[in-house]
């Protein structure tokens, strides 16, 4: 023992790793483990009830035993703010709340028509919520959707995320997340764009209805509840320095998708068609990849928005005037008048969705940032000579050309 400690003397590493061992090593056993201090949120919804607001947290709360298990429940809690609710879930959970690993926050569809820069501000500014998480608003309140969300399964918030992520592939013009949202916002447009789901009564019949039945009721404090299910139906608010202006349905969407590159993978139907091959047949079209470009120019200081787009598509259904499928569409080779009537279709829908945005108002393209990038100075000058310089979209002229690559 006593070599022992004159080596230990010898070597003052072995010294400090000693008395570390001993500070740190009995302390850290005395410590509450964090699998048991945090309730780890992975939904946040809004509602406002009355003068107070009305959060609800789907949380994911880890018990740590032989086998490690996961409980999942909906917590509710007001306050005057979304601190307050904040700290009084924690005090109903007897943990704290953990924010980080939100996936999807829910805003009660009521809460468009007030100003939404009121609870925005405190979910962008808060250094716990990544801005990467999914903002949707739904016909009901939020806490409804939530306890609807958890019977989907315990990875229910990943399963509304991705919800979300579809459309963006496939059917919105930007990403509805809190990032986006909040660049929009408080961009020169002032245009952010929210994905808007819809709670309906489940009939057990369907996709929606089996997943929202599927791995019992997890009914956590939200006590007996009728099935709902959750319905995307490719809807999108679209608001203007954080309030509402209109809400797009899926079809409205395509037609500013076509003005826009996000968007990449949809179809689109040709009706009345005639040809050699077809008589008043309608050609469904699958769009496999799309690349939108643009040119600016002025033309008396007038922007001049030249958009192209490229499609690359293949021939999927045919139906003939009586209704009939044709079979083995993939051996048609499409024609030029096929591929004429795939152009003026095209142009139809950008020419409709810029219509959309000019009677709303709304950016949702941006173009302002296009012609400003292009020429600063010119750009302002424009502005300038309006009586409105917020309405700029009905002055400046836009021009379409479309590129078919067909397979």
């Amino acid at each position: 023992m006593r070599y022992f400690f004159k080596q230990l003397f010898k070597t003052p590493m072995l010294l400090v790793f000693a008395l570390m061992t001993l500070i740190f090593g009995f302390t850290a056993l005395g410590t509450r483990a964090e699998v048991n201090e945090y309730a780890v949120v992975t939904a946040l919804g809004v509602d406002k009830v009355d003068e107070e607001l009305e959060l609800s947290f789907l949380t994911f709360i880890p018990i740590a035993q032989q086998t490690f298990t996961e409980q999942y429940k909906v917590v509710t809690a007001k306050g005057k703010s979304m601190a307050e609710a904040i700290d009084f879930a924690g005090l109903r959970m007897g943990r704290q709340v953990g924010l980080s690993h939100i996936k999807v926050i829910v805003l009660n569809s009521e809460l468009l028509n007030d100003d939404l820069a009121n609870y925005i501000d405190f979910l962008t500014r808060n250094k716990q919520i990544s801005t990467s998480a999914k903002l949707i608003c739904c016909d009901s309140t939020a806490k409804e959707f939530l306890i609807s969300a958890q019977k989907l399964d315990n990875a229910s918030s990943v399963k509304i995320s991705d919800l979300v992520s579809f459309n963006l592939d496939h059917i919105f013009a930007a990403d509805s997340s809190l990032e986006t949202y909040a660049k929009g916002t408080y961009g020169p447009t002032g245009v952010g764009l929210i994905s808007l789901l819809h709670l309906e009564k489940s009939n057990g019949e369907g996709l929606a209805a089996t997943m929202a039945d599927s791995q019992g009721s997890g009914q956590g404090e939200t006590g007996g509840q009728e099935s709902k299910e959750i319905i995307n139906n490719g809807d999108t608010a679209v608001l203007k320095d954080g309030k509402l202006v209109t809400t797009l349905n899926a079809e409205q969407m395509r037609d500013c998708n076509f003005l826009h590159g996000v968007c990449t993978i949809c179809s689109i139907e040709i009706d009345h068609f005639f040809d050699k091959d077809f008589t008043d047949a309608t050609l469904s079209f699958e769009i496999f990849d799309k690349v939108i470009s643009y040119k600016i120019v002025f033309e008396n200081g007038i922007p001049v928005v030249c958009v192209n787009a490229k499609l690359s598509l293949k021939l999927g259904e045919v139906k003939n005037g009586d209704g009939a499928i044709t079979e083995n569409v993939e051996f048609f080779v499409i024609s030029k008048s096929a591929e004429k009537a795939i152009e003026q279709k095209v142009k139809k829908c950008m020419a409709d969705g810029l219509e959309i945005m000019r009677d709303n108002n709304t950016d949702i393209v941006d173009f302002y940032t296009l012609i400003h990038n292009e020429s600063p100075k010119t750009f302002k000058d424009f502005l300038n000579s309006l009586e409105n310089s917020d309405d700029y979209l009905s002055h400046i002229v836009v021009k379409a050309s479309v590129d078919v690559m067909a397979k």
